[in-house]
């Protein structure tokens, strides 16, 4: 068998490794001393950079809406423009359903989520088969969170706007005769519901626009749009 030689590391041969790792280190310490160290706020500047350009390329569009040929068409731009032609339209929208919304937790008035889902029912089956409610709603802008949320506030604004409002056997008999032709219910119970409800729907109209106005006068609105708040 062959015997495996093995190389023996006299001191001296340590010595000059131990010299030679020491040397080495010193070199290291002082390239690292020659390094510029930053303050903490530059520390802090640099990395907010960082964070600036990750967010600006992971999330462009909350700041650029569109390029054209290269050059931006800034978010900032594009929601002025919405303010100035639709700005004063879409606040008071706002604000109305605000109002609703605070007078219908004032008044106790809760619309479940099943009393919706039916209305939507009721509308999916109107437009029948070969028409979707999706794609309708993507034509006209809206989602269906938004649908629920209009179906919401027209049946608080109806429960609001009920409470008072009184129909005599006379109106009902009268409605049925001056719109005869106009009714669709067929037996004596459906046409008297069918009268009953356009006799309330007709005083909650007629009712709207006083309530409504009332409720505006006695709320505190201020708008911040324009250069002063207006109240």
């Amino acid at each position: 068998m062959a015997k495996i030689k093995t190389k023996t590391i006299t001191p001296k041969a340590k010595e000059s490794a131990k010299n030679l790792k020491a040397e080495q280190r010193k070199k290291t310490s002082k390239i690292v001393k020659k390094l510029p160290r930053f303050s903490r706020k530059t520390t802090v500047a640099f990395m907010v950079v960082l964070f600036l350009l990750g967010l600006f390329y992971f999330k462009r569009h909350w700041l650029v809406v569109a390029t054209v040929n290269g050059g931006p068409i800034w978010r900032w731009q594009y929601n002025q423009s919405l303010e100035e032609q639709y700005g004063a339209q879409v606040l008071d929208q706002l604000v109305n359903k605000q109002l609703i919304q605070q007078k219908a937790k004032a008044e106790g008035v809760v619309v479940e989520e099943a009393r919706i889902d039916e209305e939507i029912d009721q509308i999916r089956q109107s437009l029948g088969q070969d028409n979707s409610l999706e794609e309708i709603l993507g034509f006209q802008g809206m989602t269906m969170a938004s649908l629920r949320e209009e179906i919401e506030n027209q049946f608080i604004i109806e429960e609001l706007l009920s409470a008072g409002i009184e129909i005599s056997q006379e109106e009902i008999d009268q409605y049925l005769s001056d719109n005869e032709e106009n009714i669709v219910a067929e037996d004596e119970e459906g046409r008297v519901d069918e009268a009953f409800g356009a006799i309330r729907m007709n005083k909650m109209n007629e009712k709207f626009q006083s309530w409504y106005q009332t409720l505006r006068d006695e709320a505190k609105i201020i708008s911040f749009i324009g250069n002063q708040p207006q109240e």
